[in-house]
């Protein structure tokens, strides 16, 4: 039988979000699992049994193809397929992300159920190199929007809070997940809306106070907070 495929190369908060789709499919098939290139980092946090992971570059095919079958689930279309909207049509775009688990029978709600591997070693070496203390108490701010901060979004938090503040930025050496233990040991999470958010609720992070906050463009996160843990807050 050939492995089946899964189309979600990217963005980072995606392939995060689908991984208990592939740990579920992969208890009866064999999976193949294209990951852009910039995200490659990423495999080593994303270990199941039965998936393996292949440079998008190094895997030729029809990206853009939203035709499903046995040998292939074009996750990055669920939207389109099951809503039978053209691949260009985004109008129904709200439901995007539930619907990657729609499209297979899930439930949405699982997609937290699992557990990355983590690196344990240089979440030490980072914390030690933002010079925390297990003792201290500190507010935790993502201002970024891409793994690498490709993007800025503004955040204004009150000016009267008695913590210190400490910003998530790339630091050359160490990826996102590497902020893990940085991300659990705070008092407050405060975060544009991006694939960090996902990140953060696969942690142990449901009695920490979490803000996320919409892009600078405006749209909404109705949807998107019905997938997160409930102590979140839209600013």
């Amino acid at each position: 039988m050939n492995p089946l495929v899964i189309n979600q190369p990217f963005g980072l908060g995606d392939i995060l979000f689908i991984q208990k789709i592939l740990e579920s499919l992969s208890t009866e098939r064999s999976i193949l699992f294209p990951i852009a290139d910039e995200y490659w980092w990423a495999v080593e946090y994303l270990k199941i049994p039965n998936v393996t992971y292949i440079k998008k570059s190094e895997y030729n095919i029809n990206y853009e193809d939203m035709t499903l079958t046995d040998d292939y689930i074009p996750l990055r279309f669920s939207t389109q397929i099951l809503y039978n909207l053209n691949r260009t049509d985004y109008s129904k775009d709200a439901t995007v992300m539930s619907d990657k688990y729609m499209l297979i029978g899930l439930d949405p709600s699982t997609w937290s159920d699992y557990s990355l591997t983590r690196n344990t070693q240089r979440e030490e070496a980072l914390f030690e190199k933002l010079e925390i203390k297990d003792e201290d108490k500190y507010i935790l701010v993502n201002s970024n929007i891409g793994s690498q901060a490709v993007g800025q979004h503004t955040i204004n938090l009150n000016a009267n809070s008695e913590l210190k503040t400490i910003n998530m930025n790339y630091i050359e050496g160490y990826t996102m997940i590497d902020w893990s233990k940085v991300i659990e040991n705070a008092q407050e999470l405060h975060t544009s809306d991006t694939g960090l958010v996902w990140l953060i609720d696969l942690l142990d992070t449901a009695n920490i106070t979490k803000t996320i906050y919409p892009r600078d463009n405006g749209n909404p996160l109705t949807h998107t907070i019905k997938l997160l843990h409930p102590s979140w807050i839209v600013k």
